[in-house]
């Protein structure tokens, strides 16, 4: 079975931790809309980033610069 897209997989994190995309981002130093457009595919995290929500999460940060790649 393929492995969940690395945005799907952040939502899913995000909500079995009962946060709001608001807290998200408060944690991750970036805006709602970011947390948001990156959930839905619309945007590619950036370097930093991509690392805090690796160290938020554990979702590898070479995931999403695969994905833009």
């Amino acid at each position: 079975m393929a492995k969940a897209k690395p945005q799907t997989r952040l939502r899913e994190l995000r909500l079995k931790r009962g946060l709001s995309c608001e807290a998200l981002a408060e944690i991750l130093g970036c805006s709602a809309a970011s947390v948001s457009a990156i959930e839905l595919g619309n945007r590619t995290p950036g370097l930093s980033l991509a690392f805090a929500i690796e160290r938020e999460t554990g979702i590898n940060s070479e995931e999403w610069v695969r994905r833009a790649g």
